[in-house]
């Protein structure tokens, strides 16, 4: 918490590279990131018409452990909102937590395709890939 207070970009950076390496669960790593994201410099996509209060209650939801019924929210949601990146995003971090991981990779690789310069789309890819020991592919 003192750290998202003290809203220094660099010091969030320095303390998500030593998380990576760190022995926590992707899923701890992927809270954390949320919780300090608000800090960080990177600009999220747009959203497009999607309600934005209804994409953070999928984020708390899945940050409160119910990954099923944000999986079942961002599945909804995508299909109404088809080109917003960050619900597939959330759809692929619900699928991953809950070990759908064919199902993860594939809006992974959509909520990039949408956003390909959404950074925390390629670093949670990169994260579910470290995840599985498919370390080459998580370097690129």
């Amino acid at each position: 918490e003192t750290l998202s207070q003290m809203e220094d970009p660099a010091r969030v950076e320095a303390f998500l590279a030593e998380a990576k390496v760190a022995p926590i669960t992707p899923q701890l790593f992927l809270k954390l990131q949320g919780y300090l994201k608000g800090v960080r410099t990177a600009k999220a996509p747009s959203v497009g018409a999607a309600n934005p209060a209804e994409i953070q209650r999928l984020i708390r939801l899945l940050d409160d452990g119910k990954a099923d019924e944000a999986e079942r929210g961002a599945r909804a949601l995508l299909k109404k909102h088809p080109n917003v990146s960050i619900i597939a995003l959330i759809l692929a971090n619900s699928q991953f937590t809950l070990g759908k991981n064919q199902d993860a990779q594939a809006n992974y690789l959509t909520a990039i395709r949408l956003a390909p310069d959404y950074a925390d789309a390629h670093n949670n890819y990169g994260r579910f890939l470290i995840a599985q020991e498919r370390f080459d592919e998580a370097i690129r």
